[in-house]
């Protein structure tokens, strides 16, 4: 496995907040349970497992086959108050080799054609970008694998050519391989942060005051600069849980099987909200996130021009589906749940902000939601995979864009196709 579970910064026993046999310990991206507790750690245990209780323990909620659903301890990548990623796991020891060249400042403009293979079909294997005011192109030997994430791998896919021909058509721009798919199917985790402010008692046990406060702040920051401890070695959570809603008899579950969450709870000993910073000049707060996991919503990712440096057109179309409002609405009856046993009462003194004050029936709960659901910035879809004979997807198993294929059948599916062979999308 490519994780290495390492010992938490505090020092203190991890045994039963997760299991060690669905995890790695000798990979290269180091994970770590949290750092130091928090206040409202112990009221968020102590609110699971109760009689009749629907909120139950997970001791792993993210290892190999284990079941999402039920609250837990967040796992993070870190090591001893770092971050762990890609950059100190892989970059790091490949840095140094000869055939590895990062440019930075560069701006991929679009993929370029470079020739025709054997079977008389195109071939794209260079990558034309701009760097300060020059214009550059760097040719690949073998593949060129686009990976820009779920906004610019659609718009740098347009901008070559490959997407949907009408609108490529609108922007003068040679459509190559017209593939709908193409910059559609956005998906993305919508979150509503549920904020109720804290009794007069415990205020000074949340973190609202200490980030108000710039001195307090870089007195955080030199801790963690100098010998890393402090506030800012950890996530801004320790806790989160995954649930699901009943669905009535013959209803399709966009989730993707029975033991899989719709929704996602966090839990934060501060006024939380994206995007930030915002928070109120004064009270402290407590703040159950709630975030679709499983939403049926889509939306569009397409160019605003033919201008490679123009932001394109961004249509997330959330709540525009019937099951993704009827989510958010359960998954704020179950915050009230949750925040009404034992637990929270010496600590919540009532809801944050009239909007979540007047959600006290369905419709009302419904306009809540759409009034304050913002993004949870995890879109993924748009250049999605599919099967090598199902083109309704950007690229198939072997990762090739689709009618990348030297098959009659495929070509004439796709109108107007040529190969792009050489040319592989991975995410």
């Amino acid at each position: 496995m490519y994780e290495k579970i390492v010992q938490p910064l505090d020092g203190h026993s991890i045994t039963g907040e997760y299991i060690p046999a669905l995890h790695g310990f000798g990979g290269n991206v180091q994970a770590s349970l949290p750092e130091l507790s928090f206040p409202i750690d112990a009221r968020v245990l102590a609110t699971l497992n109760q009689p009749s209780s629907e909120f139950q323990y997970n001791n792993d909620t993210v290892g190999g086959d284990q079941i999402v659903l039920g609250v837990g301890y967040v796992q993070n990548s870190s090591r001893e108050g770092t971050r762990s990623s890609a950059y100190t796991g892989y970059y790091l020891a490949a840095a140094a080799r000869q055939n590895f060249v990062i440019l930075t400042s560069a701006t991929v403009l679009k993929l370029v054609q470079t020739g025709t293979t054997a079977n008389g079909l195109k071939s794209f294997r260079s990558v034309q970008y701009a760097h300060g005011t020059l214009t550059l192109t760097v040719t690949a030997t073998r593949e060129v694998i686009l990976s820009a994430g779920a906004i610019n791998t659609p718009q740098i896919l347009q901008l070559s050519g490959i997407g949907n021909a009408v609108d490529l058509r609108k922007l003068n721009i040679t459509v190559l391989i017209n593939n709908p798919a193409v910059g559609s199917n956005l998906y993305d985790h919508t979150l509503l942060p549920n904020i109720f402010v804290v009794q007069d008692a415990v205020a000074n046990q949340t973190f609202d005051d200490l980030l108000r406060n710039q001195a307090q702040i870089e007195d955080q920051v030199n801790l963690w600069i100098a010998n890393r401890t402090g506030l800012f070695i950890n996530n801004i959570v320790n806790h989160f849980g995954f649930s699901w809603i009943m669905l009535d008899p013959g209803e399709e579950d966009p989730a993707p099987g029975p033991n899989s969450p719709h929704y996602e709870m966090i839990f934060a000993n501060l006024f939380f909200e994206k995007p930030g910073p915002f928070r109120p000049d004064e009270g402290s707060y407590f703040t159950v996130g709630t975030m679709l996991t499983s939403p049926e919503s889509t939306g569009t990712v397409k160019l605003a021009s033919e201008d490679p440096l123009a932001p394109p057109i961004i249509d997330p179309r959330y709540l525009t589906e019937v099951f993704d409002i009827i989510a958010m609405r359960e998954s704020v009856k179950a915050v009230l749940r949750f925040t009404a046993a034992p637990a929270w009462s010496d600590w919540i003194a009532g809801r944050f902000g009239a909007a979540f004050q007047n959600a006290t029936d369905d419709a009302s709960i419904d306009a809540y939601v759409r009034t304050l659901t913002i993004s949870d910035m995890n879109l993924v879809g748009t250049a999605s995979m599919s099967m090598v004979d199902d083109p309704s997807g950007v690229v198939g198993p072997d990762l090739l864009v689709h009618c990348a294929h030297a098959v009659t059948r495929r070509r004439n599916e796709c109108n107007e196709v040529h190969n792009l062979e050489e040319f592989k999308w991975k995410r």
